[in-house]
């Protein structure tokens, strides 16, 4: 029998409203076990945007975007997070 390997797809999510570093890394831990509890992804980074100081952004891997998208829209209502985007390579 042959095994099915599924790709693995990188992407970022960013956040345009986290103004503390208390809150960026809450959130970066929150995101991590969210994705490692899901099965679904790990974080690889996170850190603030050179051009805009005010965005900040976590890189993730995953096989499955739709599942780590949900995990972090899961994480973003329950942290009561709104102005943030997900995107995937």
């Amino acid at each position: 029998m042959g095994s099915k390997r599924s790709s693995i797809v990188e992407g970022v999510a960013y956040f345009f409203a986290l103004t503390t570093l208390h809150k960026m890394h809450a959130t970066r831990d929150a995101i991590e076990a969210a994705l490692m509890t899901a099965n679904c992804g790990r974080v690889i980074g996170s850190g603030t945007s050179l051009s805009d100081e005010g965005t900040y952004s976590i890189e993730f891997e995953t096989y499955n975007p739709e599942a780590a998208r949900g995990s972090i829209e899961r994480v973003c209502s329950r942290k009561r997070i709104g102005n943030y985007e997900v995107v995937h390579d």
